[in-house]
């Protein structure tokens, strides 16, 4: 009963943190060369990690590619030479 009721009170810990994080972001998990995110008329180069929130635009070129990593745990993969906005509703 002791090691239930401390499984439950770790668990109890840990869920609180997952739930502040932004759910509507997806996640960059791979990336090729010629591959940007576009801010503000601005390209900067796409990199692994990096969060891509509602409204943001990834753009490839001819050698780029981008795989997202979507709330739903879905994998989204950007081919090259597309322009792509994030909208997840």
């Amino acid at each position: 009963m002791k090691k239930l009721f401390l499984f439950f009170f770790l668990l109890a810990g840990v869920y609180p943190f997952q739930c502040l994080a932004n759910t509507e972001s997806a996640k960059i998990v791979s990336v090729r060369p010629h591959a940007f995110v576009l801010l503000e008329n601005e390209k900067k180069n796409a990199r692994v990690a990096r969060h891509v929130n509602q409204g943001e635009t990834l753009e490839t070129g001819i050698t780029g590619r981008i795989s997202l990593l979507l709330p739903d745990h879905m994998l989204l993969k950007i081919a090259s030479e597309t322009t792509f906005v994030y909208d997840p509703s």
